[in-house]
């Protein structure tokens, strides 16, 4: 563990294996007044970020940062525990990608209506609407993926990686230009990064970020539900299932979580490694220090450009012989393993946050 220290605050950082520039990134939020006295914990999955470093948690009190939240306002894995009979993987991915569009692409028409949109206090600004209402129940690219994994007793799990597409993005970046012209009208001297909202307009980005980690959650779930009447003639519903949620405002605590989970006492969470080491099935310690939190992955070793350069793809192959997957290629070599923290290395390092289950390892991935 790290103990950083700024001009007004302290940061328990809860590795050693970080980058100087998260190190310098984390310093630069620590010098600043609003750092006073907040009680921040970064995770070990910790990794340079826009705004803040990936891995940050801490509750801001009266104060928001719509950059630290982040883009993808909502982004989170939903869990869905499947009957024990076999998958044809064949079928699977060949439905996955008729019926799921990933990448940029959306669904043609809107396969699930979302009323709260309409009470979005930027809904004027929001631009191509029918496009947002579209994309409901598509994937995304980067990070995101389908998974099928199994646990020790070979029973088996899906697990969805997705959150809320262009919504997320726009609502983020309207909220961050108002906090740049309310820190100006302050006459605040901050960096436009991590200039902040107060009052009404902290109160409108609270209720707008409720509505957007709503669209996420919908959009897993459409895409679960698409999944599971496929395979099963059954919707979510008739399954045991859990999300676990990153870049957002916890209501109950008020904690900020920027690639970040909850983990309190009990409750049940999934921190995915990578494509081929699966996901850690586990239980929150409600560990204070941490803020009541854990890493929401592994965390990368090196940026998607690093990865191109570095990574061969005769390694990537290698690695995912164990895995049905038509997604290993050039085009995702950024997402192969070897880009990420070792499994190994998260275990021992959350040791103090959360008790781990079991590791659901994939059989079957895709990835846009």
């Amino acid at each position: 563990m790290l103990t950083l220290k700024g001009t007004y605050g302290e940061a328990k950082v809860f590795t050693d294996q970080i980058e100087a520039s998260a190190i310098d990134q984390i310093i630069e939020l620590l010098d600043l007044e609003l750092s006073k006295s907040l009680k921040i914990a970064i995770m070990p999955d910790v990794h340079l970020g826009k705004g803040c470093v990936i891995g940050f948690t801490a509750n801001l009190k009266d104060k928001v940062i719509p950059n630290i939240v982040g883009v993808d306002i909502g982004c989170g894995m939903l869990t869905v525990k499947l009957p024990k009979q076999p998958i044809d993987f064949e079928y699977l991915d060949q439905m996955i990608r008729y019926n799921i569009p990933a990448g940029k692409n959306v669904h043609r028409g809107i396969k699930v209506a979302f009323e709260p949109l309409k009470n979005l206090h930027v809904l004027k600004q929001i631009k191509n609407l029918e496009r947002v209402r579209r994309s409901i129940g598509s994937l995304g690219g980067g990070n995101h993926f389908i998974e099928i994994a199994k646990d020790s007793n070979d029973d088996l799990y899906l697990i969805i990686h997705s959150g809320s597409r262009n919504l997320g993005k726009q609502v983020a970046e309207l909220y961050q230009r108002k906090a740049i012209t309310y820190c100006a009208q302050q006459n605040i001297n901050i960096p436009r990064d991590l200039c902040y909202l107060e009052h009404t307009l902290k109160d409108n980005y609270l209720d707008d970020m409720r509505i957007v980690q709503q669209y996420a959650s919908l959009n897993r779930q459409t895409i679960a539900n698409i999944i599971l009447n496929r395979l099963y003639d059954k919707d979510l519903t008739a399954f045991d299932y859990f999300e676990t949620i990153h870049n957002y405002i916890n209501f109950k605590d008020n904690i900020t979580r920027k690639g970040a989970i909850s983990a309190y006492e009990d409750e049940l969470l999934l921190i995915p490694i990578n494509m081929a080491d699966g996901s850690i099935l586990a239980r929150g310690k409600g560990n204070p220090d941490w803020n009541y939190s854990a890493p929401h992955g592994a965390g990368r070793l090196m940026s998607r450009r690093q990865a191109r350069k570095a990574v061969n793809l005769h390694h990537f192959e290698q690695s995912m012989k164990h895995v049905y997957s038509t997604s290993v290629s050039q085009r995702t070599i950024d997402e192969s393993p070897f880009v990420y923290k070792t499994l190994d290395f998260i275990i021992e390092s959350t040791k103090d946050a959360i008790s781990v289950i079991d590791i659901l390892k994939p059989i079957y991935n895709f990835k846009a």
